[in-house]
């Protein structure tokens, strides 16, 4: 039997519940709770080969709004790709991405980002990928005081849902050179990846994606229509014991007299596609939530 393309299926409840299994099966990630609470993204594009209703190999493009080096744009990222076992080595995802980059022409910046392990560096290579490595961009802490006025938001409530949601709606970028504006792809990572860690600080109207792991207090991102110095964000936030503070964006609105761009190894095996991508010399960093 011939495979079926298929593109732009969301409108198919059929198709989209294939799509939900093919990655609960393949990534382990279950995208159920983001859709059925209405954070689905139409941007969110499949190019996908079905045998019968079997969804079988699969790549993504999520055409982001973005602002990069001070310039408001939209960005291709490929993610959800894979393929069935019993399907693999026939060149399905390397036609899918032939076919989704031939689709983002005219609709998107000319270069494109993904991440992947490195088991997948060299098939990214023979689509004309090249692996770039990021930077951690680090800071020391200031004196503060102890415990401040900052809510830990509950994502299983609807109320503190829809409080991001406005928020985010209202955002302005985190960074001029590489921010997210993806309101949709935000409350993927706020009932995933960071459900546990958003802070609202009402006094000066941001939340906080902020938690210490391994001594270090992670800063994930920063919610808001403008943005605070980071030293009046620490004040609020609750008391914490690190020793250094990472910033998983670049740090260029935080107001910091000292900050430290550290290279070394990139463990999300960062991919940059295409031409026109402004940092590819320099230091630079993707922000956390704009990961696909």
């Amino acid at each position: 039997m011939a495979l079926e393309f298929r593109s732009g299926y969301w409108g198919d409840a059929a198709a989209r519940a294939e799509f939900l299994r093919f990655t609960r099966q393949m990534h382990r990630l279950d995208l159920t709770a983001w859709h059925e609470l209405g954070y689905w993204d139409e941007r969110y594009t499949p190019f996908s080969f079905f045998d019968g209703g079997r969804m079988v190999s699969n790549v993504c493009v999520y055409l982001l709004p973005m602002v990069v080096a001070g310039r408001q744009c939209v960005v291709p990222q490929v993610s959800a790709v894979g393929t069935e076992p019993e399907w693999r080595r026939r060149g399905l995802n390397r036609e899918l991405t032939e076919r989704a980059f031939a689709w983002c022409r005219g609709r998107a910046e000319e270069f494109s980002f993904l991440f992947a392990d490195e088991e997948a560096f060299p098939f990214y290579r023979k689509c004309g990928f090249r692996r770039v490595g990021q930077h951690r961009f680090t800071a020391g802490v200031p004196p503060r005081s102890a415990g401040g006025s900052a809510r830990l938001l509950d994502m299983e409530q609807g109320e503190d849902r829809a409080l991001l949601v406005e928020v985010g709606g209202r955002r302005t970028a985190v960074s001029d050179r590489i921010g997210c504006l993806s309101v949709p792809l935000l409350m993927f990572h706020a009932l995933y990846t960071l459900r546990d860690c958003a802070y609202w600080i009402e006094e000066v109207g941001v939340v906080v994606f902020a938690r210490v792991t391994d001594g270090i207090l992670r800063v994930f991102d920063v919610v808001g229509p403008e943005i605070p110095p980071l030293d009046t964000m620490l004040l609020h936030l609750p008391e914490f014991d690190a020793g250094s503070i990472e910033l998983m964006f670049m740090p260029d609105k935080l107001q910091l007299r000292s900050v430290r761009a550290l290279g070394g190894d990139d463990p999300a095996g960062t991919h940059i596609g295409g031409r026109g991508f402004p940092y590819e010399a320099g230091a630079f960093r993707f922000p956390f939530t704009a990961h696909a």
